[in-house]
């Protein structure tokens, strides 16, 4: 099927030319992480042919502790900037300020991806219960924002942003508010689960 091949190089050729960084990135973390990332890959890919372009990289969730990783193959310079309770990623900047995401193994009634969204909001605890756990991804201006409730007691180690707290293994949460308004929704994650945010 010489016109499939060819089709696929084409696409993946436009890709790659305008996300260069979000491709590279997702093929390194795929090359590190195993094949345990294919579901996630096939979710992203469709999600990033539609994005607007910038070469902000994206950022990866983990649950445990909240754990925030800049997916960015340049190590030439510190991943995050900003300290206390309000951080951004250091390199690239964003053509929208709408989010996408992506869930690895997602729950029942959890989207396994998204776009247009305003702001994703992370916990520890059911968001009924209230507490000042939140971590807070938005976009302002060209730049994705992590707010957080209460200030790091030390800063960011390498790409990791970790906001201490919750439980090794244990539920955490994630609260999805779309642009277009509406209800938003509460997903239960696991210790099975990942989020990878990026620029719609």
């Amino acid at each position: 099927m010489p016109g499939a091949k060819v089709g696929f190089m084409t696409r993946f050729g436009e890709l790659w030319r305008e996300h260069p960084l979000i491709t590279a990135a997702g093929i390194l973390t795929l090359l590190l992480a195993g094949a345990r990332l294919v579901p996630l890959v096939k979710a992203i890919f469709p999600a990033l042919l539609g994005a607007s372009g910038g070469d902000e990289p994206p950022i990866r969730v983990k649950g445990g502790s909240i754990d925030l990783d800049v997916i960015d193959p340049n190590t030439s310079s510190p991943p995050w900037s900003g300290s206390g309770r309000n951080f951004v990623p250091s390199r690239g900047r964003r053509n929208s300020q709408d989010i996408g995401f992506a869930v690895l193994n997602a729950p029942a009634g959890c989207p396994a991806a998204g776009s247009e969204v305003q702001r994703i909001v992370f916990r520890f605890t059911d968001p009924s219960t209230g507490g000042p756990d939140d971590v807070t991804i938005h976009a302002t201006g060209n730049t994705t924002h992590v707010d957080l409730s209460n200030s790091l007691p030390s800063p960011p180690s390498g790409r990791t942003l970790t906001y201490p707290g919750g439980t090794t293994g244990g539920p955490w949460y994630m609260t999805i508010h779309l642009r277009a308004g509406g209800q938003p929704v509460t997903c239960k994650l696991g210790a099975s689960n990942e989020v990878i945010i990026f620029e719609w």
